[in-house]
């Protein structure tokens, strides 16, 4: 009993399904059977087609024959080659006629076919001997061609092909009833299938119409459902319809809501994080705030922001290598690396003018900023400029050693405190060229856009790696010269060492002139002396 009420449950769950299978079946049989019938119909009229063809080649055949007949004796009778045209026709069509009339045969299952090429043969010697005879009547010997159908040979040729004729027609006339027949018969059944189709649909089709509209209601509240589900989860526009809802809108707007979906995130995937969610306004985008599409939208922006972030870092980081770079491999002094850096900035950050302020401390109790390269407009400027330290921007923006934004730049400001020309841009940049507080100068940018955040930061490490520069070529400077200096002073001490050396000898060789000349006049003395008292002694003795 449970089994039965089961299976009674279970074909009303399923009735509408039964029925619209029940209706699809008879649709199935009703096309078979048109489809049948159809071919059934081509069959029949090919057949007909058939059939009138052969009576027709059949036809043609004695027609042949006759023109051959027609021909020889208009031209027997008046001997005039216009009077062979019907020989020629005959000549040229009864070849052809009967090769088709074989063909159509073959479709119809005619089986002795070689009684075709058998009448082929006879026909032409046929036509062979009028051929001949004609030729006897051109030369002027008509008797001849007169003899050559005392017997009658047109009599033979019919008797030849004559039964042959008649048993096609005798096939075909067959086939014509066998073929009626069964096309009548098929008729006759597609009418009575036709008819029980008609009978069983009917009230399966009225089952059917009854039974959806007993779901309709049921599909409204589905529907609705639908739609609410949509607007809630995937994507809310911001209105519902006032009226009824149609299923297969509510399907489709799920369905497109689908797609976008589908297209959005396959954009986000091919690295578009510029795609737009269209229909999306301040309206919806308050509406859409929990929804997948809202939820879609908010990682597209957090994407974003992280690849903005990532390209301003590695801008960064390439910058950063790139001045590195330039400061590691310059060889041409505070001037020349300025000039580089300068004009780098510039590029770099898309500024419209640059320039260079070092401090100069040539002179410890003149110390001023002084202007080392410029660059603008994609030229190099250079120009002589002082800023004593305190004075202008420049000077001010020294002694605060803080970086300095200026928006709304007024039109003389260049030319009286910046000294790169008479451009006006909108937004000036002043940033210190320091290191541990140790500043070394002042890079001032112009732009027409504003310095972003970033930009600034990164200035600020590009300035503190000029800086160190700066101060390493001034230490090698102040190197070279404290050694050029000590090398000045170890020269001089050579030279005095030496001018000490040639005074040592010649105050040596002086006293040793001064030795000997004491020893010269010592031994003069002692020669006076021994002179003298040898002389006194003489004088004594006397």
């Amino acid at each position: 009993m449970n089994s039965f009420s089961d299976n009674l449950d279970s074909i009303k769950r399923h009735a509408v399904e039964i029925g619209m299978s029940v209706v699809f079946l008879l649709i199935l049989i009703n096309f078979a059977i048109s489809s049948y019938s159809k071919t059934e119909l081509n069959n029949r009229n090919e057949f007909v087609a058939n059939r009138l063809e052969v009576n027709s080649r059949l036809s043609e055949l004695d027609r042949s024959v006759n023109l051959m007949d027609l021909g020889f004796r208009g031209y027997y009778m008046i001997n005039k080659d216009g009077f062979k045209d019907p020989y020629m026709t005959a000549l040229d069509i009864y070849g052809a006629n009967l090769d088709t009339l074989k063909q159509v045969l073959g479709k119809l299952n005619y089986h002795p076919l070689d009684s075709i090429d058998y009448i082929k043969s006879k026909v032409g010697d046929y036509a062979a001997l009028v051929g001949q005879g004609m030729e006897f009547i051109e030369s002027g010997q008509p008797e001849k061609a007169v003899e050559l159908f005392v017997n009658d040979p047109g009599y033979d040729l019919w008797r030849n092909y004559s039964p042959v004729q008649a048993n096609i027609r005798n096939f075909v006339s067959d086939q014509e009833i066998l073929n009626k027949e069964r096309y009548q018969s098929i008729g006759r059944n597609s009418f009575y299938i036709q008819l029980l189709s008609v009978l069983l649909g009917l009230p399966t089709l009225i089952f059917v119409f009854i039974r959806l509209r007993r779901n309709d209601t049921k599909l409204s509240s589905l529907f609705e459902d639908l739609d609410k589900s949509n607007q809630e989860l995937i994507y809310n526009e911001g209105h519902s319809e006032a009226t009824a809802l149609d299923g297969q809108q509510v399907i489709s707007k799920i369905i497109q809501n689908l797609k976008n979906t589908s297209t959005f995130i396959k954009d986000i995937t091919k690295g578009n994080l510029n795609v737009a969610w269209n229909g999306m306004d301040e309206k919806t985008d308050n509406l859409n705030k929990d929804t997948l599409v809202g939820e879609l939208i908010s990682m597209r922006d957090q994407m974003k922001a992280v690849k903005a972030d990532e390209e301003i870092r590695y801008w960064v980081a390439e910058g950063i290598s790139k001045f590195s770079e330039i400061v590691r491999d310059d060889q041409s002094g505070l001037k020349g690396l300025g000039e580089k850096i300068v004009s780098e900035v510039v590029t770099y950050t898309n500024s419209l003018q640059g320039a260079l302020f070092l401090l100069n401390e040539d002179n410890a109790d003149d110390r001023f900023l002084e202007l080392v390269s410029a660059y603008a407009y994609d030229r190099k400027k250079f120009l002589e400029r002082r800023v004593d330290i305190g004075v202008g921007m420049v000077g001010q923006v020294y002694l605060e050693g803080l970086t300095t934004r200026l928006s709304d730049v007024p039109q003389h400001y260049l030319s009286i405190t910046s000294g790169l020309g008479h451009a006006l841009p909108e937004n000036l940049l002043l940033v210190p060229i320091k290191v541990n507080d140790n500043i070394q100068g002042i890079l001032e940018l112009a732009s027409f856009n504003d310095y972003e955040d970033h930009v600034i930061e990164f200035l600020e490490k590009v300035c503190e790696i000029v800086a160190s520069a700066v101060i390493n070529t001034k230490t090698a400077m102040q190197t070279k010269q404290l050694l050029e200096q000590s090398q000045e002073n170890t020269e001089e001490m050579r030279s005095q060492e030496e001018e000490m050396r040639q005074n040592m000898e010649e105050l040596q060789a002086t006293q040793e002139e001064q030795e000997r000349l004491r020893t010269e006049l010592e031994e003069k003395i002692d020669l006076l002396e021994s002179e003298l008292a040898k002389k006194n002694y003489e004088y004594s003795a006397k």
